[in-house]
């Protein structure tokens, strides 16, 4: 509970009310005083201001995947996608995907997309055309802003040359492979030809949306 800065100094906990700390310290704060303060300064308090603006609310969007930099590396051939699953905790609306590997060599071209849990096509993102020999994260935003749920999805990438995949050890069947030409579509579902127990460095970057429930006949849909 956000409180006065006088009521927060009695607690010592600027800001808040922490029930802990009274207790093993126990201090006593008469209802009457902190009544009384409330009466004069209600109208003095705001609403804290966590995020100044959207643009800078952004560095804070949540991710799902792995944002670490593996400590294994695999190779990538061109005529290859390769995926990874991961649980997306929320609802909301997927930004981009970044994933970290590197072209053998010279500049090339690399793609992203996101499939869900029974491996069909979500979105893509815009092909990335500096894709170097640099090792480093590779972000690409997505072409139309895909919405997202609850559950498993397979974040996917595929490279127009040879390269280098990072991982560390994932789950069985975690990530998989399959056999598809650069120069083609991205299909609307994959079946994969074979797994690995990897955990890929690749995550996808999004935004939360506020989800309501609506009562409809006799049960509850979900709507946004």
């Amino acid at each position: 509970m956000i409180i006065s800065g006088k009521i927060a100094r009695l607690f010592e906990k600027p800001g808040f009310v922490n029930i802990d700390y009274l207790v093993e310290n126990r201090i006593y704060a008469s209802p009457s005083v902190i009544l009384n303060i409330l009466a004069r300064e209600w109208r003095r308090w705001k609403r804290p201001k966590l995020l100044p603006s959207l643009a800078e609310s952004k560095a804070y969007d949540p991710t799902f995947g792995y944002t670490e930099e593996g400590a294994n590396s695999s190779s990538m051939a061109s005529g290859q996608v390769y995926g990874c699953k991961y649980a997306c905790p929320d609802y909301g609306t997927a930004q981009s995907m970044s994933v970290y590997c590197y072209a053998l060599w010279g500049t090339r071209s690399l793609k992203l997309a996101l499939y869900d849990q029974n491996v069909n096509y979500v979105g893509e993102c815009a092909e990335i055309t500096n894709w170097t020999s640099t090792h480093q994260w590779y972000t690409s935003d997505f072409v139309d802003s895909p919405s997202i749920s609850p559950q498993d999805y397979w974040l996917c990438f595929r490279g127009n040359y040879l390269g280098y995949y990072l991982y560390d050890p994932g789950e069985p069947n975690q990530a998989g492979y399959a056999s598809l030409d650069y120069s083609d579509p991205w299909p609307s579902s994959i079946t994969w030809d074979g797994y690995h127990d990897y955990q890929i460095s690749i995550y996808c970057t999004y935004v939360t949306v506020e989800v309501k429930r609506k009562a409809v006949g006799d049960g509850l849909v979900w709507y946004t």
